[in-house]
């Protein structure tokens, strides 16, 4: 079986971390994969970090520029390496890739087999309602995902809470949905020098972009809580974004600054989950997360919302701790009653860490994979 897999890249994030750990898998397990780049006209060369970890793994490389996301020549130079490479399936990322497969198979060749990845939905929609799928945002996303998933031959989500998502917001079909939950092999091997990585006595952890459905918010308003019974207490912020600013006058206002450390996008962050006491996931919602596969591999114990997809990952006091959506006072609470309770600790972080062997390995991600395109060609 030969499988090309597409998407526009930029940057290094989830999706892109995702391709880099199952592309090797595939091929080891007899399944040809090739990737096709298609990268912005605009100088900026964030896509070759990728593309350049991809082709180390003997991953073979199409390159596309394009001046716009979404035109007729980069449509037709699309099909142009599809018919090329005599592909078995063509594995669609993100909306543009479903949009232009969509493009594709209605100008030039409606039996192309296609399916998609549902690595996420609309930041815009999540930021203001989570996975609720009762409520409706009539925009572009929304229009663009309604008008390409009918070319879809077979979809999957990384979360149950994604795929209930997309059938309640009618996008999705039940029959041609599949869920297979992301997984990477990480091999963590822990730091020399691990107080590097560490800023207080009692260190709490956030990692991820700087944007509204992360919630930070909910961290900072719980970390002004917990400050009356341990001072010392810092947290931690990892990655950028367009709400940095916002998010630094926030604590500023709040009389937290001091105990909050903005440390920008950092390439050894496991290093500073390894060196923390608690790993926080405030966020709205999460289509996967892999913070939590990375947390529960560094053995930091994890508290979230009872939200998709952290109550898919987290089995409550068990694995981890689900929260009331949006209860700071309950999410202080818990990081108070962690702070004073090392054994409990532990033992949460034990049981991610078993979890994450035996149900989120590699291995059982690339076998469902596998059975997925099998199905996707009867």
């Amino acid at each position: 079986m030969k499988v090309l897999f597409i998407q526009i890249l930029e940057a290094l994030s989830g999706s892109e971390k995702y391709f880099i750990e199952i592309m090797p898998l595939l091929k080891a397990k007899g399944i040809e994969c090739e990737f096709l780049c298609v990268y912005r006209d605009n100088g900026k060369t964030g896509y070759r970090e990728i593309t350049d970890l991809m082709e180390a793994k003997d991953i073979k490389v199409h390159y596309l520029k394009t001046k716009s996301s979404i035109n007729f020549t980069l449509l037709k130079n699309i099909n142009k390496v599809i018919k090329k490479g005599n592909f078995d399936l063509i594995h669609g990322h993100l909306l543009y890739s479903d949009v232009w497969l969509a493009c594709i198979k209605i100008l030039f060749n409606r039996k192309l087999k296609v399916v998609s990845t549902k690595h996420s939905y609309d930041e815009k929609f999540a930021s203001l309602y989570g996975f609720d799928s009762s409520k409706r945002l009539y925009n572009l996303y929304f229009f663009l995902c309604r008008f390409s998933e009918p070319f879809i031959n077979r979809s999957f989500a990384v979360s149950h809470g994604l795929k209930k998502l997309f059938l309640g917001l009618n996008i999705g079909k039940e029959d041609k949905m599949d869920v297979i939950h992301h997984a990477f092999e990480t091999k963590y091997i822990p730091a020399a020098k691990p107080d590097r990585y560490r800023s207080s006595e009692k260190q709490l952890i956030l990692v991820g972009r700087l944007t509204a459905f992360k919630g930070h918010k909910y961290a900072f308003e719980a970390l002004k809580i917990v400050l009356k019974k341990h001072p010392e207490a810092k947290l931690v912020i990892l990655g950028r974004g367009e709400m940095e600013a916002d998010l630094k006058n926030q604590c500023q206002e709040m009389g937290i600054a001091e105990s909050v450390e903005f440390k920008g996008f950092q390439a050894e962050a496991m290093h500073f989950m390894a060196n923390s006491d608690i790993v926080l996931i405030p966020s709205i919602s999460e289509p996967f997360g892999i913070v939590f596969i990375e947390a529960f591999e560094v053995k930091t114990p994890v508290i979230c919302f009872d939200v998709p997809a952290g109550n898919e990952l987290i089995l409550d006091d068990k694995s981890g701790c689900l929260i009331a959506p949006y209860n700071v006072n309950q999410l202080a609470d818990k990081i108070n009653e962690l702070f004073q309770s090392p054994s409990k600790r532990n033992a949460l972080a034990e049981e991610a860490f078993k979890r994450l062997k035996n149900e989120l390995s590699p291995d059982v991600m690339v076998d469902k994979t596998i059975e997925f395109y099998k199905k996707s060609l009867l």
